[in-house]
Formats: C-alpha cells, sequence, structure tokens
C-alpha cells in the first residue's frame, strides 16, 4: 500500500516536468530555462547546509521511536528547532552571497527560489515519510501539482516570464512545507526549550549532511561549472537532458523512501531475516526495471529530447544517451548507501563513498566540460556514479551477498540487449510520427522484456503476473 501510494505521488512529481518542461522550454527559450536552473543549482547549496543531514536522520531516528509519543515529540522538537536555526543563518549567507558582482543579476530569481529553505525547514517532511504518512503525502503532493500546473500556464506566457517560472517551480515544495506546519502543530505535542537536549544530535547529523553535499556536488556543481565555463544556454540543453533521465530516477527514489522506514524499524526490532528479505527483493526489482530503463532511455532519447524541448533542444539527445548509464548506478547507489548502510548507523561509509564521487566529478568537470561542454558534464556524473558505486559495494561485502543479488543479472541483461534493439527495428518499419512511434516502441519493449522474462522463469516477473492477476 505504501509503496503504491508513494508511486502515486512520484508519478505526479514525474507528470509534472513531462508537461511542463516542453512548455516552458518553447516559451522561455534556452536562456531563459537555463537562467532559471543555474539560480536553482546555487540555491540548492544553501538549501542543503540548511537542512544538514535532518531528512535522513530524522527519518531513521524517528522510525525507530515512533511507538513512544513522548520520545518521538522530544525528538521532532529538537530536530526542528536545529533546521529553522540553520535555515536562518542559511539565509544570512544567502543574503551575502547576492552581493558578489558575478551573481547580483540573479538576485530575483535566487530569492524567490529560496523559499524552499524556510519551508523544508517547517514542514519536517521527514516525519511523514518516518511515520509512514504516505496518504497524506500523496493527496497533498497531487493537490499542489495540479495548482503549480495552473499557475504556470496562467503566468508564464513570454520570455520574460522567468520570474513566474521559477516561483511555480518552487510552488508545491513551499506549499507543501506549510501545510505540513500546520499538520504537525496539531499533531505533535512540541516540548519547551529548556527541555531540549541538542548535542547528541549534532554529530550524526553533520555525518549524513557531509555525504549529503558531497553527492550534491556530484550531481549539481556540472549545472554550476557549466554556466560558469560556458553558458547558461549550454545549461538549457544539459536542463532538459538531466530533467528526462532524473524524471525516470525518481521512479527508483519512490522505492528507496519508502523502504527505509520500514527496514530501520526491522532493525532496530532485531528482525535480520525480515531486512535481508527486504532488501533483496528491493535490489532485484531495481534491476529489473532500471537496466531496461537505461538503455531503453538511449533508443528514444532523440524523439523525447524533441517532444520535451522541440526543435531548439534537439542537440540534448546526445547527453540524454550518455546519462542514461547513470540510471542503473544511481538507483543501486540509493539502496546501499540509505536503505543498508544508513539503517546501520555506518554513515561514515556513505560519506566516503559520495566524497570519492565528488571529487572525481570535479577533477574530471575541468577538463571534460571545457572540450565537449554539456556532453562532457554528463560523462563526469556516469563516471562519478560508478565510483560512488563501486565504493558502497565494497561497503556492504559484509552485509549483503552478491550472489543473491546479481543472481538474476544475466537475464536481465540478456532479455533488454534483445528486446531494445528489436522494438527499434519494428518501429523504424511504421509509417508513423516520432512521438508515435516513442510509444509504440516503449511498448512493444515492455512486452518483449516481460515475456523475455517470463519464458526464463524469473521469480520476481512471475510475482509481478500473479499480483496483477489477484
Amino acid at each position: 500500500k505504501n509503496l503504491v501510494l508513494n508511486a502515486i505521488k512520484t508519478l505526479t512529481t514525474i507528470l509534472f516536468p513531462l508537461i511542463s518542461l516542453p512548455y516552458a522550454t518553447r516559451v522561455l527559450g534556452k536562456g531563459g530555462l537555463g537562467d532559471v536552473t543555474y539560480a536553482e543549482s546555487i540555491v540548492s547549496y544553501f538549501a542543503l547546509f540548511a537542512a544538514l543531514g535532518i531528512v535522513a536522520y530524522g527519518t531513521r531516528e524517528l522510525a525507530k521511536k515512533r511507538q513512544d509519543a513522548q520520545q518521538a515529540n522530544q525528538l521532532i522538537s529538537e530536530l526542528m528547532l536545529i533546521n529553522v536555526v540553520t535555515a536562518l543563518i542559511a539565509y544570512a549567507a544567502l543574503a551575502v552571497f547576492i552581493q558578489l558582482p558575478s551573481f547580483n543579476t540573479y538576485a530575483a530569481l535566487l530569492w524567490v527560489q529560496s523559499s524552499i529553505i524556510l519551508c523544508n525547514a517547517l514542514g519536517a517532511e521527514w516525519y511523514f515519510t518516518a511515520t509512514e504518512n504516505y496518504l497524506y503525502i500523496t493527496v497533498r503532493a497531487v493537490i499542489f501539482q495540479v495548482l503549480a500546473l495552473i499557475m504556470l500556464f496562467c503566468f508564464v506566457k513570454t520570455e520574460q516570464d522567468v520570474i513566474f517560472y521559477a516561483a511555480v517551480n518552487v510552488f508545491a515544495t513551499a506549499g507543501s512545507g506549510i501545510i505540513n506546519f500546520f499538520y504537525l502543530c496539531r499533531h505533535v505535542q512540541f516540548q519547551p526549550l529548556k527541555s531540549l537536549h541538542l548535542k547528541q544530535h549534532i554529530k550524526p547529523i553533520l555525518i549524513i549532511f557531509s555525504t549529503n553535499l558531497a553527492s550534491t556536488i556530484y550531481l549539481n556543481l556540472d549545472t554550476v561549472m557549466l554556466g560558469y565555463m560556458i553558458n547558461t544556454q549550454e545549461v538549457g540543453l544539459y536542463t532538459v537532458a538531466v530533467r528526462i533521465v532524473r524524471a525516470i530516477s525518481m521512479l527508483f527514489a519512490c522505492i528507496s523512501t519508502v523502504i527505509l522506514p520500514r527496514v530501520t524499524y526491522y532493525l532496530g526490532q532485531g528482525q535480520k531475516d525480515k531486512f535481508d528479505a527486504l532488501i533483496y527483493k528491493t535490489l532485484n526489482f531495481i534491476l529489473l526495471l532500471a537496466i531496461p530503463s537505461g538503455l531503453g532511455l538511449i533508443s528514444i532519447s532523440e524523439p523525447l529530447v524533441t517532444w520535451f524541448g522541440g526543435s531548439g533542444f534537439t542537440q540534448a539527445y546526445r547527453i540524454v544517451s550518455v546519462l542514461a548509464f547513470s540510471v542503473i548506478f544511481s538507483a543501486l547507489n540509493r539502496v546501499f548507501a540509505w536503505q543498508i548502510l544508513v539503517p546501520y548507523n555506518r554513515e561514515k561509509e556513505v560519506f566516503y563513498s559520495t566524497a570519492a564521487g565528488a571529487v572525481v566529478n570535479f577533477v574530471l568537470n575541468l577538463f571534460f566540460i571545457s572540450r565537449w561542454g554539456a556532453v562532457g558534464a554528463a560523462a563526469t556524473t556516469v563516471i562519478s556514479e560508478f565510483v560512488v558505486f563501486l565504493m558502497c559495494t565494497f561497503q556492504c561485502r559484509n552485509v549483503i551477498s552478491y550472489r543473491v543479488v546479481y543472481r538474476y543479472l544475466w537475464q536481465y541483461l540478456l532479455v533488454a540487449a534483445l528486446a531494445v534493439p528489436i522494438a527499434g527495428k519494428v518501429v523504424q518499419s511504421l509509417a508513423v510520427s516520432a512521438f508515435a512511434g516513442m510509444v509504440v516502441q516503449i511498448v512493444i519493449c515492455v512486452l518483449l522484456y516481460g515475456g523475455g522474462l517470463l519464458l526464463l522463469k524469473n521469480p520476481l516477473m512471475k510475482e509481478c503476473v500473479s499480483l496483477q492477476k489477484t
């Protein structure tokens, strides 16, 4: 039930860029979209500092203590106070940063997008994840995404409406944070300041923050460096590609988000057998979906980019083709790091892995971006994800059995490697439009892939089919 609800919420989050991005690229052009994304990537660092490691830490700790109301209220009060303080510090730092000549021209965009900093602190989304209140999360997300779409079509109509587009982009997040705060005021008994003990949380929060910082560096630094080393038009091309690929990656993120409180609870209760069973099934399910997703994305990259961005963004298909490989590695990394190592209180290992990826990303970007532009930035992202994958694989070696994890990997690789090109050849023989051909290719690929796995008697695919029948 929780997975289905979170999948619905994730799908609405994916549908928003699917609908809004094609519209925005045509109205704002590469320059306007690049400006918004450039400012967004800068704000992300201040938002990251404000959040510290509270999201992952709060989810984990509250999942352990949610059965005890007093302990839960104490924890929530302490973490929210820390978060509000860091948010105010982040705003002060942003105010100083905006005075720099290179960034002063983006001041309005930066202030608009920074609204998420305080709203995230007050909203405490981690509370709803830890308590597995996915019905509330899903309903709220759908409502705000629909409202954001309506605002987009009402207020973003010309190239000059860049500020309005930035406001629409943060509306769902900021609005959700405000609604969350009123919900928390009704359901949580906040403790008096004198009874709060903040020091105990600082060290684990800072370790997770260091991990998040390293992760954000290799996910967002390429955008900042592209804007600084090339221009914001190149950022615009890169943005279209990144948003397409991240829309796919978000499907796997929803799986990880749902299981974190559950695996933490199992470990807290000493139920290692249930922990192992859930982790193995999750990793197997991710491999089943991520491999054909990555290969399929390469196959349909050109018509997909043209549909998303229009003819002015056609060159971005090369970027999508490169980034497609990151879908597989990022999906596995998320489970290794946040669903295996973090529940075991091994945040340091996650930090080392992510930091290695960040260093590789920065160093390679210096050379790759200057030579290949956005395609080079995409390549460094894939290489960085692979480095994190190798590190996490090493760190998890004493927790899980890779023989179990990769038992059916050969099936997914074999069937996907056959299904994707066959579907492409079939579409090439049809006299249909590019968009229709893309849809037909996806349908054929899904049928061939699912059918191939059933022929090989893949247990997870058989289980999926049996669930559909019931």
